[in-house]
């Protein structure tokens, strides 16, 4: 079994599949993978390691497909038989977004278990994104998958875009799958419009999904209106400081509610003989304007079969991918998992091969230290010349050589500060240079945002510079307070000091607006995943230190959700 995990891990690369007990499996799995996921668990009635076969299903379907382990124990299966109505083992469970699960009981060969996953590969209703775009019907391949030159037939998509987590969008979500679930059934499917539409999916000519238009902002706004994409396609921490915001103040609510309760209906039509290429026309609607399912069927076979659509998209806007790991984090995780495996292979080689060995050659050493060693030593020792006196001469030049050296550190890099006149700020102050100094050294060095200084790990306190609104003496007295509490935290790991002007970044800039961060002197304190930061507004050093102390604490908890922006 182990030469079975370490050829399975090391030699063929197969990802893992964690075993899951009842108390674990929601909270580490299900619960925990991505919305947009679906999840599959393989019930075993014996214990043991994952077969290769399900560790290389679950290295080729890992971008849509999360899979784990369950051990099938008889005094659990009343729990099972409730949960997921599994009643014996072998069995499969999918776990699809928005749908019921589906159950699978019976051993399983390779074809058809393959088979199965390729058939359930994405819920009814997926979640697009920019790594399953190209497999979502061949509207959205030929766009995001570069085959729109081959493209020879008419396709459409129907996109709806909504919120995550919203009450109207969960209603439209579960509309468009319950229409899209008929049009896949042939039997339901009969007459009129629906069957024309059940023609199109059953020949990959029409597909659904649905994004957030929270994370997809660019492809939101380029497919609704600039009235609806304010509200419908703002950032995620736009939405998050408008929560806040609504928390404190009721009178707020009502935006609030307006912005999440709205949803649209994009159509995207792909039509080689009517539009030059590459490119693609869509349409868009209210989703709750169009209220029963037959209508929304109209609107879609309308769409599919309309020559003239009113935008034209040269090319198709960006998309976000969702299940991307960084490549340093995968190599970083598989040599520990690989160092791991090659110590305990080798403790257990020492343990199976060389143990018995010594033990059996014991007597041997047991005769050669009683008898053999010691007559060795007291010859050498009645052989062995007086040691020579250590020559001074040598010592004494060796610690000439180290006396000489300066027992001073090397004083940090100069820092320059915005502007160029000289100002006094206490005992910090700027030279003509532009250098800031403290008794006449230079003090802390605060560089500039840089990628490497993105990569850091630790807090990241920016101080933006540039603003409107702020003189440049103001600004030379905010970098000052500044350098001085970077100087104090100059050999603290776990927080980093940086500056960015906002005029030669505009995504800053918007950031800096957004966070109100020129109204008085204030920094922006980026957290470790670089996914959330907080303001934090000073009037002196020792404002400014104190607050930054509290955040390395741990005691602060109002973060902003939001991604730090790229460097342009």
């Amino acid at each position: 079994d182990k030469l079975l995990e370490f050829a399975s891990t090391r030699v063929l690369k197969l990802d893992q599949v964690v075993q899951h007990t009842k108390d674990t499996l929601f909270e580490k799995f299900v619960d925990a993978e991505p919305l947009h996921k679906v999840k599959m668990i393989a019930f075993s009635p014996k214990h043991g390691a994952p077969t290769p076969l399900l560790r290389k299903l679950a290295t080729k379907f890992r971008r849509d497909i999360s899979m784990a382990r369950v051990l099938y124990k008889p005094s659990e299966a009343a729990y099972w038989q409730s949960t997921f109505q599994v009643n014996s083992a072998p069995a499969m469970v999918l776990i699809k977004d928005g749908e019921p699960p589906l159950v699978i009981h019976g051993s399983l060969g390779r074809v058809e278990l393959q088979r199965i996953l390729e058939a359930n590969q994405f819920a009814m209703l997926p979640t697009l994104h920019a790594l399953n775009a190209p497999s979502l019907g061949c509207a959205l391949g030929a766009i995001y998958g570069g085959t729109m030159n081959k493209q020879a037939r008419v396709c459409g998509a129907a996109v709806l875009i909504g919120r995550h987590q919203s009450p109207t969008s969960e209603q439209a979500k579960n509309r468009l799958r319950s229409i899209f679930g008929k049009l896949s059934d042939s039997k339901e499917a009969s007459g009129g419009t629906a069957a024309l539409l059940a023609s199109g999916v059953a020949s990959g000519r029409l597909s659904v999904a649905w994004v957030d238009g929270g994370v997809h902002t660019s492809f939101c706004a380029a497919h609704v209106s600039r009235e609806i994409a304010t509200k419908l396609c703002a950032p995620a921490r736009r939405r998050n400081k408008k929560k806040k915001n609504n928390n404190s103040n009721n009178n707020d609510n009502k935006d609030g509610n307006k912005e999440s309760d709205e949803t649209a209906l994009v159509f995207i039509q792909v039509n080689p003989s009517m539009q030059p290429l590459p490119g693609y026309k869509s349409r868009w609607i209210s989703e709750r304007s169009l209220g029963s399912e037959e209508r929304v069927q109209d609107w879609m076979y309308t769409a599919l079969n309309d020559a003239h659509l009113e935008v034209t998209h040269k090319a198709p806007p960006a998309l976000v991918a969702l299940s991307t790991v960084p490549w340093r984090d995968t190599i970083k995780k598989r040599m520990r998992e690989w160092i791991q495996d090659l110590v305990e292979t080798a403790q257990n080689v020492a343990m199976d091969g060389i143990m018995p060995l010594v033990m059996n050659m014991m007597p041997l050493f047991t005769l050669f230290i009683m008898f053999i060693l010691p007559t060795f030593l007291s010859g050498n020792r009645a052989g062995q010349a007086a040691p020579e006196e250590p020559q001074q001469p040598r010592r004494t030049a060796r610690m000439r050589r180290t006396g000489a050296q300066s027992s001073q550190p090397a004083a940090p890099a100069e820092t320059t500060v915005p502007g160029k006149q000289t100002r006094a700020a206490g005992h910090v102050s700027a030279s003509s240079s532009g250098a800031v100094l403290r008794n006449g050294e230079p003090v802390a060095q605060v560089a500039s945002m840089s990628c490497d200084a993105r990569r850091k790990k630790g807090y990241l306190v920016t101080l933006l510079t540039g603003l409107d609104g702020v003189t440049e003496e103001e600004e030379k007295a905010h970098f000052m307070i500044y350098t001085e509490v970077a100087t104090r935290f100059l050999k603290d790991e776990a927080v980093h000091f940086v500056w960015v002007n906002v005029k030669h970044q505009p995504t800053w800039k918007e950031l800096a607006v957004e966070a109100e961060a020129g109204k008085e002197a204030s920094v922006l304190v980026w957290h470790k995943s670089r996914e959330q930061y907080i303001v934090v507004r000073f009037s002196d050093t020792n404002g400014l230190m104190n607050q930054i102390e509290t955040l390395l604490d741990g005691s602060q908890k109002a973060w902003i959700h939001a991604e730090m922006p790229e460097l342009k």
